[in-house]
């Protein structure tokens, strides 16, 4: 889900320049009574079951059925998403309120992760109930984050199946092949009160499809020459600053010193290409680290162009930023951009997260849009503040805009920009 690199990193120096962010290296106990409560109380019978609705893609009505998965293909690095109760919600929003409200002790006290787990994270003793179904159906429990939302598990296609009562088929949509769930997967009915929902598909994020679009259009567009031979306009850090007026702050030495922004990505880029970018500007020199969330994979092409440009312009626009470019690795049905955010969040990477990639609500389903919302709370909570695109398909953001003829889904919004903890720019 492409945007305007101008809107969202406007967003981002306004907070990188205007405010003076505290250390997340000095932490405070934060006022609240929160703690979680035993909720599984009844034997869990694989024979009474709750459906959990809202999983199944709205890609697969426009998608090419080709068949149903192989029962024995390999299913690593899953994720259920945990739910807190109903009072620590309350909870959580009154301490996130509070965070910003100067005349509170809760002020600026950013939580750890580990501190959010022990307050708004669901009990032990449910987590070791939601363990040991699991492994009952055969799947292997990898990790439980920090939080005690998030637990990871790997297994195969058909333990998926039986488990949650669901069938996996092979799509081919907008010429590529995807995997998805074919109807509303269900859970035992012990579980419901703390199980709030599992991603089953990999209709990944979108990163780049509109930039591929209007590359295509530009071949064909007859005007003026600008800035490059095919008539596109660029924007580099000196007009950034011109333009927004921050000029004037860079000179006062108010250049994102201090503070760090974590870009969230699933492709490898090349060192040199940052370095050229920031020798062509005349930026001072400042490395992003590279962080794998994950195995390396190396290059992926179109996500790394989408890559660089995060990573240049955020340190174009901040020269003095520390950037982190967070690479998660994609698994079979998980995105590589859920594993870089899961990581930012558990590891309280930086101040800042940035994401240039997004899938509407309805493809994303609940068990995607569970995930970013919980996801973008906690970071709220830590105080990361979440930067997202709102993507340039707009209130067609649900429609295959991959695709000659668009499908017609219905007005939508991006997932990730659809929680009221992430501020969506762009497009």
């Amino acid at each position: 889900m492409r945007i305007s690199r101008i809107r969202i990193f406007a967003s981002i120096v306004t907070l990188l320049l205007a405010f003076v962010l505290l250390s997340q290296a000095m932490f405070a106990r934060v006022m609240t009574s929160a703690a979680p409560t035993a909720r599984v109380t009844k034997k869990i019978d694989n024979s009474k079951r709750t459906t959990l609705y809202g999983h199944v893609p709205s890609a697969i009505r426009t998608a090419t059925d080709i068949g149903r998965q192989h029962p024995a293909t390999p299913s690593p690095g899953m994720i259920m998403v945990l739910k807190s109760s109903e009072e620590q919600k309350k909870e959580i929003r009154k301490v996130i309120d509070e965070q910003q409200d100067k005349r509170t002790a809760n002020y600026h006290q950013w939580l750890t992760p580990e501190e959010f787990g022990e307050h708004f994270g669901v009990h032990d003793a449910d987590i070791a109930q939601v363990k040991s179904w699991l492994t009952s159906q055969g799947f292997t429990v990898d990790e439980v984050s920090k939080s005690k939302r998030v637990i990871k598990f790997s297994g195969n296609i058909g333990q998926v199946e039986n488990a949650f009562q669901t069938q996996m088929h092979t799509y081919m949509y907008n010429g590529e092949m995807h995997v998805s769930n074919d109807r509303e997967i269900s859970v035992p009915e012990a579980l419901n009160k703390v199980i709030a929902g599992v991603s089953l598909h990999n209709f990944y994020r979108n990163g780049n499809f509109e930039r591929q679009s209007r590359m295509r259009q530009a071949k064909n567009f007859k005007g003026p020459k600008y800035t490059s031979s095919s008539s596109v306009h660029y924007v580099g850090p000196a007009d950034f600053a011109t333009i927004y007026n921050t000029a004037p702050l860079l000179a006062a030495g108010i250049n994102g010193t201090g503070s760090s922004i974590a870009i969230v990505g699933r492709s490898d880029i090349l060192m040199s290409d940052v370095q050229s970018y920031r020798q062509l500007f005349n930026l001072p020199p400042n490395d992003p680290i590279f962080v794998h969330a994950g195995q390396d994979n190396g290059i992926e092409p179109g996500d790394d162009g989408e890559s660089d440009l995060d990573v240049e312009i955020s340190g174009g626009i901040a020269p003095n930023a520390k950037v982190y470019f967070v690479i998660g690795t994609p698994t079979f049905l998980v995105d590589g951009i859920t594993n870089s955010i899961q990581y930012i969040v558990e590891n309280n990477t930086a101040d800042i997260m940035s994401i240039s990639y997004g899938s509407c609500e309805a493809i994303e389903g609940t068990g995607g849009n569970e995930y970013n919302n919980q996801a973008f709370e906690q970071a709220a909570a830590q105080g990361i503040s979440v930067f997202v695109a709102s993507g340039d398909g707009g209130p067609a953001g649900c429609d295959n805009q991959g695709s000659q003829t668009y499908e017609v889904q219905g007005y939508a919004v991006g997932s990730e920009a659809a929680t009221p903890y992430s501020v969506a720019v762009g497009g």
